[in-house]
C-alpha cells in the first residue's frame, strides 16, 4: 500500500509512505512518485478511482512498487477540486473484487485531513495579521513617519509563511511616474525597474487589480516559483504598488490575504508621504537610478527632452561624455515627425508597441515604453540596439541547434535582420524542400524564393510571412496551405523570443501536419452516419418481424390441412423461418446493451459470427472453415463484446484478402482449450500477412494500411481492449505457410464447463394416450395486439 502527498507541484514529482506486507522496509525510491509518467492516460483522463491489472507489462508499466504484484486499484485524493496525491493498494494474489470502495473511502478521509489542516494553518496566520494591524493602527501616522513604517510593513510581510520577497513601491501622481521603492535589496531593484517584473506590476496599476505571474527564467531562482503585484489605493487614487515573490513551502489562499492586509496598511502611511520635499527627494532618487543602470534607459520629461540618461544609452546615443547633457529625443533621430506621434500615443496608453528608428548617426535602434502616462515624472524609455549578424556559432547555438533538429514539429527561429539562426530536418519534411538545401539558408529571403516552388499562393505567402517575423508582437496561429508535392495544410504556432528587458531579439515558427485531425474527423462522421444508418435499419427490422410472424403462423396452419399444394406451404414455410431468424440475429446484434459478464460460450459465438456473416456482404468465394473443440470452457465475460472480437477478426481477414486481390481463399477459425484452463482462439487465413515493419503498430487505433472508405483503423484497437478488459491477450503473428495469424486468450470461467455444442439426449415425450384428458371449456377467449393480421393469426389458433 502507498499514499503518495503533493508537496512542490511544479516539480512533478510527490513525496510518500510504502508499506509491503512481505518485508519490513521498502526502498527510499519508492517514497517519490510521479503520477503523470507512471499512469498515463488514466490519469490525465480524470480524478475516478480505477483498477489495474498487471498481468500485461508491456501494455501496464510497472513503477517500483508494483514489482511482483498482479491487481492494483487506485484512488485520488482531492481537495477543494484540485489532486492532492493519491492512494494505491495492490496484491500480489489479488482478490476476485478489489475493496475499491474502501480506498476511496481512505482517499476521502486524507482529502479532508488536509482540507483540516490548511484552515488551521490558515487560521493562525489571519490571527497574526490582525495582531500586526491592530498594532500598527494603534500607533497612529503621527507616531512613526511614513518610510519607518513601510519598513515595518514590508518587514512583517517577509516573515509570512510562502514569503520570501516583499516591496512597497510609492508611486506619485496618480501611478504615472517610477515607483520609489521601499524595502528591496540593492540587487534586486534592476529587477524591478525593468523586465517582466517592470510590466508585472504596472499590469496591477493599470487594470487596478491583484496581477501574477510564473518566476522568470531569466532573473536568479532563489527559490521563488510565482510573483505577485497589488495596487495600493485609497479613496479610489492610487498610490503605490506592492510586490511579492512567493515561494512553494506554504503559499495558500491566506498569504495572499495577507499581503492584500498589508497593502491596506500600505495605503495609510502613502497617503501622508506627498511633501514637495519627498517629491523632490523622488525625483533626484529616480534620475540616479536611470543613471546607475547597466541598460540603456533614458527618462524623458513632458516636452520629450531626456532628463537623465543611462552611461550605455549616452554611448548609444552617440553624447560625447557620461555628464554630457542631451536636450532632445526625438532631435536625435532621422523620423522626428513619426517619434514625436508615438510618443504622445505611448503617454495616452493607446499605443504600446516597439518603436523602430533611426539615428542621425546612422545606427537602427528599438524603443519601447516601460510606462505610459502623463506627470512630472515623465516617460521612460529603454533603447536597444538592432542585433548585428553572428559570426562562427558558440556551443550553445550548437546544442540548440541539436536540440531543434531532435524535435518531431517543424521549427524555424530567426534572429536579427530575418536570419535564420535554427532550422530542423521536420521542417524539410513537411514543406517538400531538400534538407541539404534547407540548412544552407541563411535569411529568411533566401527561405521565401525556395518556399515558392510549393506554396498554394507564393507572393502572398510570402508577404505576409515578412510580416509576421518583422512587425508582430504577439502569438499567432494560422493554417499555411501548400500546393506540392502533394496538397497539405500545416498549422504554424509563431511569436516573438524577447530578451529579459521584453525587448524583441528574434521569432520562433512552429510547424505541425493537421491532416492526421482531419482525417479523424472525417471517419468520426463517417462513423456517425453507419451508425445512424444502423438504427434505421433496426427499426426496418422491427416492423418486418410483424408481418413475417403472420406468415409463419398461417403457413404452419396450411401445413396441418388437406391441399394438394402441401409442397409449396413447405417452401413458403422455410423461407419465412429463414427471413425471421435472419431479422432476430440482425436486431439482436444492433441491439445496444449494458455490459454484462456471464459465463458464455466462444464457440456458441462463433457460430453467431457466422451466421452474421451470411447476413452480409461478405465474399462468398472466401471459404471460412470453423473447427470447434466441444470440451472449450465457457468464459466470464460480455457476450456482445465478445462476438465483436469474432465478427472483427473475420472481417479483418476478409478485407486484408480482397485488398492483396486475393477474392478467393480461406479463413480458419477455431478454439481449444489453452494451457491456464481457458479458451484460445485463433483466426488464420491464407492472405499476404502482416509487414514485419508494421507488426507493432496494427493495435494502435486510427492506423489503417486500408484505402479511405475501406477501414477505420479502429478494429484491432477494439479487439485488444475488449481482450484486455476481460483478462486476456491478443497475439499477432505471420504463418510459416503464408498468411497471418491472431490468437485471442480468454480466460476460464469457475462457474461452469462445457459447451453448448456438446450433445444432450432429449427426454422422450410421454404417448399421447398417457396425457391426462383436458376437460371440456365453453368460453371466449380476448386477443389484444397492435398488428390486426397477427391478432387474427393468434385468434385462428
Amino acid at each position: 500500500m502507498g499514499v503518495w502527498l503533493v508537496e512542490l507541484p511544479s516539480r512533478g514529482r510527490w513525496n510518500g509512505c510504502v508499506w509491503d506486507g512481505a518485508q519490513q522496509s521498502v526502498p527510499e525510491e519508492w517514497q517519490r512518485f510521479s503520477p503523470e509518467l507512471a499512469l498515463g492516460e488514466r490519469w490525465a483522463r480524470g480524478g475516478n478511482s480505477f483498477e489495474q491489472s498487471l498481468n500485461d507489462s508491456a501494455g501496464n508499466p510497472v513503477v517500483g512498487p508494483l514489482l511482483g504484484m498482479k491487481r492494483a486499484v487506485w484512488a485520488p485524493i482531492e481537495g477543494d477540486g484540485d489532486r492532492e496525491g493519491i492512494l494505491m493498494a495492490a496484491w500480489r494474489a489479488g482478490p476476485q473484487a478489489l475493496p475499491r470502495a474502501e480506498a476511496e473511502s481512505v482517499a476521502a478521509d486524507l482529502a479532508l485531513a488536509l482540507g483540516y489542516q490548511r484552515l488551521e494553518f490558515a487560521a493562525r496566520e489571519q490571527a497574526r495579521d490582525l495582531a500586526f494591524a491592530r498594532q500598527i493602527l494603534s500607533e497612529g501616522r503621527g507616531a512613526v513617519n511614513g518610510p519607518e513604517q513601510l519598513r515595518r510593513i514590508v518587514s512583517a510581510g517577509a516573515e509570512q509563511a510562502g514569503v520570501g520577497f516583499i516591496c512597497v513601491g510609492h508611486v506619485q501622481n496618480s501611478g504615472k511616474a517610477l515607483p520609489a521603492w521601499c524595502g528591496p535589496s540593492p540587487e534586486w531593484a534592476a529587477h524591478l525597474d525593468s523586465g517582466p517584473l517592470a510590466e508585472l506590476w504596472r499590469r496591477a496599476l493599470i487594470t487596478g487589480q491583484m496581477t501574477g505571474c510564473e518566476h522568470p527564467a531569466a532573473l536568479p531562482a532563489e527559490g521563488f516559483v510565482r510573483w505577485a503585484a497589488l495596487p495600493v489605493r485609497r479613496a479610489g487614487n492610487v498610490l503605490g504598488v506592492l510586490v511579492a515573490g512567493l515561494r512553494p513551502q506554504g503559499c495558500t489562499l491566506a498569504t495572499l490575504e495577507g499581503l492584500e492586509l498589508r497593502a491596506a496598511l500600505a495605503a495609510d502611511f502613502l497617503a501622508e508621504w506627498t511633501t514637495e520635499e519627498q517629491k523632490a527627494q523622488y525625483g533626484l532618487e529616480e534620475r540616479e537610478r536611470v543613471e546607475a543602470s547597466p541598460a540603456a534607459l533614458v527618462l524623458l520629461d513632458e516636452s520629450n527632452a531626456i532628463a537623465a540618461a543611462s552611461p550605455s544609452a549616452r554611448q548609444l546615443l552617440a553624447a560625447a561624455a557620461t555628464g554630457t547633457a542631451i536636450p532632445s529625443f526625438t532631435g536625435l533621430l532621422r523620423n522626428t515627425h513619426a517619434a514625436s506621434s508615438w510618443l504622445a500615443a505611448a503617454r495616452s496608453g493607446s499605443d504600446t508597441r516597439l518603436f523602430e528608428a533611426e539615428l542621425l548617426a546612422g545606427k537602427r535602434i528599438r524603443a519601447r515604453t516601460l510606462f505610459q502616462g502623463h506627470g512630472s515624472g515623465g516617460l521612460l524609455l529603454e533603447v536597444t540596439a538592432v542585433e548585428t549578424p553572428a559570426g562562427p556559432l558558440r556551443p550553445s547555438e550548437r546544442e540548440l541547434r541539436a536540440l531543434v533538429d531532435w524535435m518531431e514539429q517543424g521549427v524555424v527561429i530567426f534572429g536579427a535582420q530575418r536570419r535564420i539562426a535554427a532550422i530542423n530536418r521536420r521542417f524539410s519534411e513537411l514543406t517538400g524542400l531538400p534538407y541539404e538545401d534547407v540548412r544552407a539558408l541563411a535569411s529568411l529571403d533566401e527561405l521565401l524564393e525556395r518556399f515558392s516552388a510549393v506554396a498554394e499562393n507564393p507572393e502572398e505567402a510570402a508577404q505576409h510571412w515578412r510580416e509576421l517575423v518583422e512587425h508582430e508582437q504577439g502569438a499567432v496561429r494560422e493554417e499555411v496551405r501548400l500546393a506540392k508535392p502533394v496538397a497539405r495544410v500545416l498549422e504554424r504556432a509563431g511569436r516573438p523570443i524577447q530578451d529579459d528587458s521584453g525587448a524583441r531579439t528574434g521569432w520562433l515558427e512552429i510547424y505541425r501536419d493537421v491532416q492526421a485531425g482531419r482525417m479523424f474527423q472525417t471517419r468520426w462522421l463517417q462513423t456517425e452516419k453507419l451508425a445512424g444508418i444502423g438504427q434505421m435499419v433496426s427499426g426496418i427490422a422491427h416492423e418486418l418481424s410483424s408481418p413475417l410472424t403472420s406468415i409463419l403462423g398461417y403457413t404452419h396452419l396450411l401445413r396441418r390441412g388437406k391441399d394438394g399444394a402441401r409442397e409449396e406451404v413447405e417452401m413458403i414455410h422455410r423461407e419465412a423461418e429463414r427471413a425471421h431468424r435472419m431479422l432476430r440475429q440482425l436486431l439482436e446484434s444492433g441491439r445496444e446493451t449494458a455490459p454484462q459478464r456471464k459465463a458464455v460460450s466462444v464457440n456458441h459465438l462463433v457460430q453467431r459470427a457466422m451466421e452474421l456473416r451470411a447476413l452480409g456482404k461478405a465474399s462468398h468465394r472466401i471459404c471460412v472453415e470453423v473447427d470447434l473443440d466441444p470440451a472449450a470452457p465457457l468464459v466470464e465475460g460480455d457476450e456482445d463484446q465478445i462476438l465483436q472480437v469474432v465478427t472483427n477478426l473475420i472481417a479483418n481477414a476478409e478485407q486484408a484478402m480482397e485488398a492483396s486481390g486475393s477474392f478467393a481463399g480461406t479463413i480458419r477459425v477455431s478454439t481449444r482449450l489453452s494451457e491456464g484452463g481457458g479458451v484460445r482462439l485463433e483466426v488464420a487465413d491464407d492472405g499476404p500477412g502482416i509487414p514485419p515493419a508494421l507488426m507493432q503498430r496494427i493495435f494502435e487505433p486510427f492506423f489503417t494500411t486500408k484505402p479511405a472508405g475501406v477501414g477505420t483503423g479502429l478494429g484491432l484497437a477494439i479487439v485488444m481492449e475488449i481482450a484486455r478488459a476481460h483478462g486476456g491477450q491478443v497475439h499477432a503473428a505471420n504463418r510459416s505457410e503464408g498468411g497471418a495469424v491472431f490468437t485471442v486468450e480468454l480466460p476460464g470461467t469457475k462457474k461452469a464447463f462445457g459447451s453448448p455444442l456438446m450433445a444432450r439426449p432429449a427426454k422422450d415425450p410421454a404417448p399421447a394416450s398417457a396425457r391426462p384428458a383436458l376437460p371440456a371449456v365453453k368460453g371466449r377467449a380476448l386477443v389484444v395486439e397492435d398488428e390486426p393480421t397477427v391478432a387474427r393469426l393468434i385468434a385462428d389458433v
